[in-house]
Order: C-alpha cells, then structure tokens, then sequence
C-alpha cells in the first residue's frame, strides 16, 4: 500500500469534501466578519494592517479570491467521474498553500492561532484530498 493509498484510506473523499468545505466556510465568514466590523481587521492580520480602512479592502480582496476556490469545492462536491487534471493540480496548490500558512497563523495572534491555523490544517487534508480525485 502506497503513501497515497494510505492517506486516501485515512481521508475518504467526503471527509476531504467537509474539511475544504467548512475550511472555505470558515475563510470566508472571517473576512465577512471584519467587513461587517464584527471581527477587528488587527486580529486577523496578525496586527501588521494597523489601518481599519486598509483591513477592510484586504479583507475584500481575500473574499474577491475565495469565489473560485468555493467554485472548485462545489464542482468536487457535485462531480460524478473523473475529476480533470487542472482541477487536481489547483486543489494541490492549494493544499500546499494552506499547509505553508499554518506556521505564519501559529505566529500570529490569539485568533490566528485558535481559529485560523486548524482552518488552515483543515483546507491543507481536505484540498489534498480532493487533489487525489474519486475514490
């Protein structure tokens, strides 16, 4: 049994499907949150936006990106057959981006550290996951 084998035992493709899910779920509610003032944009930031007015655009250009990732998700969570190739290999990037940022939110602050960085851990098993395919 490969790496890969193991791994897509461990993680069937519905668990993969939730953790992406509710990992984008969680991103996008964030970054609503602090458009909306709900959330301080310095707790999501990690304090080095000091300008609330700078927060908010951020927080708007990471909403702006989240569309085709919720795209992605949804096509993986409705897909009967083969997923295509470019599809596999964005769900990998993007599972390796997620992974890399879990260091940075264990870095940041109190927030970043309990709610973003296992939303990250989340995205990373839930996108490599779905980079695998059907089961």
């Amino acid at each position: 049994m490969t790496v890969i084998d193991k791994f897509r035992s461990l993680v069937p493709l519905h668990v993969g499907l939730v953790l992406a899910s509710t990992g984008v779920g969680v991103t996008v509610a964030t970054h609503l949150a602090v458009l909306i003032g709900a959330l301080s944009h310095t707790d999501v930031t990690g304090g080095r936006v000091k300008d609330p007015r700078r927060g908010r655009e951020i927080a708007t250009a990471s909403l702006i990106t989240q569309v085709p990732v919720v795209m992605l998700v949804a096509r993986n969570a409705t897909r009967t057959g083969r997923t295509p190739r470019a599809e596999r290999v964005a769900m990998g990037v993007l599972a390796a981006a997620s992974a890399l940022s879990i260091p940075v939110q264990l870095l940041g602050t109190g927030f970043e550290r309990a709610a973003m960085a296992p939303t990250a851990a989340a995205l990373a098993v839930g996108f490599a996951r779905l980079s695998l395919g059907g089961d």
